[in-house]
């Protein structure tokens, strides 16, 4: 027994003695915090609007008790009045943004519903909306609660007879959804990717003892350096291709019903820009690794030592699921891996300026450069490439 109780000490003091295996420990409990905070601050700002946000509400033919129950539950917002042959072209608006809700009530709706016996046809509201804008999509559920407070089940219907009252298509929203999906998907197969290549190269050849035969060949140490973040540059962006195809590939098999679904329609200046912005980002990602990977004993402690950069990674990826769009500021594109993330969007989402998607490459080319440089001066280190 005494024995048992010896292994489990040693054991629990050599985990608990290290900082970074107690890391690792935390990290899945922190790295569920965070993700699920940072997500729901995202859909916070993706899918709701404030308090103090003013609806714009069209109506035709408008009705005084909708009006004031709108007044009565504290809504802000700014009804105008249309006639019916506006009727088109504000659907149009809606599906722009420039209209949160449409209202077309019957003639006479506030009389007949209140003089309607049993045997009279119940009156019928139409209501458009659209569903990718969140002001609109809060203003249509916010409307049918009303409608549910003033009319008893049988009074009047909403909607009666119309296929949607969501005036974007269905493979439209389906379109736009996997668009914002596609870039964190790209992004987290080049960051494994480059995972586990850069590991492998830096740390396994410290492991393996192999690291050092490299390091007394004539060879400059910066060139090695080079060398190793340039090729296993070039097999990440291979994983990422290699996974890109494969969505790109099986998403027909998704959309089934839904052909005319808006995806992929990218031209061939979209692909380059595409392939480059990758291709720049994997390199990042790649020296960022091995900077790690050279401060690691091992393969395993290179591995849980890069969680933190994987989390990092994740949340920055989770940004293109909960955007509308890439941003326009040029400030954006000079964030290391969020600039990727945006330039993506905006490739994919048609937003695409290229001048940001140039600031993009250029800058995250100056920081490779950057780590490069510090992982250069890690390799001319005896202390660090031959610790034990």
């Amino acid at each position: 027994m005494n024995n048992i109780l010896l292994v489990i000490k040693k054991e629990l003091h050599r985990f608990f003695g290290d900082g970074r295996m107690v890391a690792t420990l935390l990290l899945p409990g922190v790295f569920l915090y965070l993700l699920y905070t940072f997500m729901g601050g995202l859909m916070s700002d993706r899918f709701m609007v404030g308090d103090d946000y003013e609806y714009r509400i069209a109506v035709v033919q408008g009705s005084e008790t909708f009006q004031q129950r709108l007044n009565q539950a504290g809504i802000q917002s700014h009804v105008e009045t249309l006639s019916p042959e506006d009727i088109e072209a504000y659907k149009t608006k809606l599906a722009n943004d420039e209209g949160d809700l449409l209202v077309v009530f019957p003639e006479n709706f506030d009389q007949s519903v209140l003089a309607r016996e049993g045997t009279t046809p119940a009156p019928n509201v139409e209501m458009y909306y659209a569903s990718t804008v969140p002001g609109s999509a809060q203003a249509y559920t916010l409307a049918m609660g009303i409608f549910d407070s003033i009319k008893s089940p049988i009074s009047f219907y909403i909607n009666q007879g119309n296929e949607s009252a969501d005036v974007i298509p269905p493979e439209k929203g389906l379109g736009n959804m996997m668009m914002s999906l596609v870039p964190m998907l790209l992004l987290t197969l080049v960051f494994s990717g480059c995972m586990s290549v850069a590991i492998e190269s830096i740390a396994g050849e410290k492991e393996r003892g192999t690291m050092a035969t490299l390091l007394v060949t004539p060879t400059k140490r910066s060139e090695v350096v080079m060398g190793k973040i340039l090729s296993l540059g070039i097999i990440a962006l291979c994983s990422g291709a290699s996974g890109f195809l494969g969505l790109f590939f099986s998403l027909p098999k998704m959309m089934v019903g839904l052909e005319d679904a808006d995806v992929f329609s990218l031209g061939l200046y979209d692909y380059v820009w595409l392939i480059l912005v990758v291709f720049v980002t994997a390199l990042l990602l790649v020296s960022l690794i091995s900077v790690i990977s050279a401060f690691a004993k091992s393969i395993k402690e290179a591995t849980a030592t890069a969680m933190p950069l994987m989390l990092v990674v994740a949340l920055v990826g989770l940004t293109s699921m909960f955007s509308s769009g890439a941003q326009e500021e040029t400030f954006f594109y000079l964030i290391p891996v969020y600039n990727s993330v945006q330039a993506m969007t905006g490739i994919f989402t048609g937003d695409l300026m290229i001048g940001n998607v140039v600031v993009t490459i250029v800058s995250t080319l100056v920081y490779t450069l950057i780590v490069a440089f510090a992982l250069a001066k890690m390799f001319n280190s005896e202390k660090v490439m031959f610790s034990k």
